[in-house]
């Protein structure tokens, strides 16, 4: 059965001993406080490095000049403009709104370009300055 195979798996994949299976969800709940954990401290470290809050200002004063653009151009309410411009510059684009003036597409394909780079700069910015603070602890 196929539902044998997914357990048997999940059990390998969190080195879970049949027989103390009843005892797993124990050890599976630890796993996910102690990563959550680390995460929300290395978050924490991330936001008093001046590059991260550079980048992440620069991120979000985008983010609000697009949603002034938006706004004023194509005459969406503020939620919507904010709405589309973070969706936009993290590439999810749900397609859910889109420009319909030649002004809001040229700048939404400044914005996607200028924006994508800037983006995936700050967020792996912000991973690498947690994942750097988890290597320094490692190696004390």
């Amino acid at each position: 059965m196929w539902v044998g195979r997914v357990v048997g798996k999940l059990f390998e994949y969190f080195r879970i001993n049949s027989k103390n299976a009843m005892y797993a969800h124990v050890d599976c709940y630890g796993r996910v406080m102690n990563s959550l954990t680390r995460i929300t401290r290395g978050i924490g470290v991330a936001l008093k490095d001046g590059r991260v809050k550079g980048l992440l200002a620069f991120t979000t004063g985008m983010i609000l000049w697009a949603s002034v653009f938006y706004h004023y151009v194509e005459g969406w309410s503020w939620l919507d403009s904010i709405y589309f411009s973070v969706v936009t510059i993290s590439t999810v684009g749900f397609g859910d709104f889109s420009p319909e003036t030649a002004a809001g597409k040229v700048f939404t394909m400044v914005y996607i370009i200028v924006g994508l780079g800037i983006f995936v700069t700050a967020a792996t910015t912000v991973a690498d300055t947690i994942l750097s603070q988890d290597d320094d602890r490692s190696n004390n």
